[in-house]
């Protein structure tokens, strides 16, 4: 009789953590755009996003990664470091953000972020990493005059921003799927492509 031996799981390499505030008020927010991708990720690979039992945060894996959406708001994102770090342990931080410096549409990835940059979700996740995790930053664009910072990114971007916005995803689960499969050059360059 023939023993079948169980599937070894793939360790996990990667933690791709999309930031954003929970709840129907803030979903559609150019805020949550981390959270955008992280949802459009899952659709790409087929995943469900499961309640991690008694913390803060959903997931799903998929071959190497493990993809992240913290419920803990997004000035405390970094809460979610310490059980992710202890249970993948030697995994990458990879983090995906919006960024009010960068029109809609245009995406950077990059490692060097020094405290935040001004940004308080890296901020928090910079403080519990206490290193600079690599990001992908999605351009939100800046407000516009009399519109405050916080209405702005707490806004909800106009049709045409958004389809830019969704443009933008595409490109980085383009470059992300190059990362995941050991080419992270290859997958930064494309990410960082001045090309739409």
């Amino acid at each position: 009789m023939k023993v079948l031996k169980p599937k070894k799981s793939t360790p996990i390499e990667y933690i791709l953590i999309g930031l954003g505030n929970p709840g129907l008020r803030y979903q559609e927010t150019r805020h949550n755009v981390g959270f955008w991708f992280i949802k459009e990720l899952s659709t790409n690979w087929n995943l469900d996003l499961k309640k991690a039992l008694f913390r803060s945060f959903r997931y799903a894996h998929y071959k190497n990664t493990a993809l992240v959406l913290p419920f803990t708001y997004m000035n405390r994102s970094g809460l979610v470091l310490p059980y992710l770090e202890n249970r993948y342990p030697g995994a990458q931080i990879l983090v995906v953000t919006d960024n009010m410096d960068l029109p809609p549409g245009k995406t950077r990835f990059k490692q060097k972020i020094g405290t935040g940059g001004g940004h308080n979700g890296l901020r928090s996740i910079v403080e519990y990493q206490g290193t600079d995790p690599w990001v992908l930053y999605i351009g939100v664009g800046r407000p516009p005059d009399r519109e405050s910072v916080i209405d702005h990114v707490l806004g909800e971007p106009s049709l045409l921003e958004r389809e830019k916005i969704l443009s933008a995803i595409s490109k980085g689960i383009n470059g992300f799927h190059l990362i995941i499969a050991g080419e992270f050059q290859a997958g930064m360059n494309v990410i960082n492509s001045s090309r739409d």
